[in-house]
């Protein structure tokens, strides 16, 4: 006799790597195990692969990775280079979600139910993003955006933004896959 088929049911807000219930923290977040080191990859182990790669595939949907580069005068370059992961969905669950997946960023919504997830840290953007699209690769057209935000977050932690030749290299890079686009001119 056949069995009745199941399809497992994904809830937004449990799972084996809860981390609780916080959303609005950019910080790191410490595992269960206070011994954890910042660089280790415990949490990453505690993700369950079907998990991984449903987060993967859904960032590789409705994610997208920018690099916002704002005119300010207040500084002695023209400009501020800034990084963000961020994801946007209706209603909190999937935001949350996430964050809580990651265990760093923050959920805001705005007010008319739009929820954004993001990430605008480099340190946690190294921790926390990276690995888990190495373990859990994006399949989809975001795996070059991913590549590209990559390495433009590379040369932020080096401080190159800060130097006027390093920032010529954010053009270049966001460039690539841009027809079109031009840098902003420099004064």
């Amino acid at each position: 006799m056949l069995e009745t088929p199941s399809i497992r049911q994904y809830s937004f807000m449990s799972g084996p790597f809860r981390r609780g219930t916080g959303v609005s923290s950019d910080n790191l977040s410490g595992a269960d195990n206070q011994q954890e080191r910042p660089g280790s990859l415990a949490w990453l182990d505690s993700i369950p692969a079907d998990v991984g790669h449903h987060v993967a595939g859904f960032v590789d949907g409705e994610g997208s990775f920018n690099v916002p580069i704002r005119r300010i005068g207040d500084r002695g370059l023209p400009w501020r280079v800034s990084l963000s992961f961020n994801v946007s969905q209706v209603g909190p669950e999937a935001p949350s979600f996430l964050r809580q997946t990651f265990g760093v960023g923050t959920v805001r919504g705005p007010g008319y139910g739009v929820f954004y997830f993001e990430v605008t840290t480099p340190t946690a953007l190294e921790a926390r993003e990276f690995p888990l699209f190495e373990r859990f690769p994006l399949r989809g057209p975001k795996a070059n955006d991913l590549a590209v935000f990559r390495q433009i977050a590379r040369l932020v932690q080096q401080g190159q933004h800060l130097l006027p030749n390093g920032f010529n290299r954010h053009p270049r890079i966001a460039s690539a896959d841009e027809p079109g686009w031009q840098a902003p001119a420099q004064r």
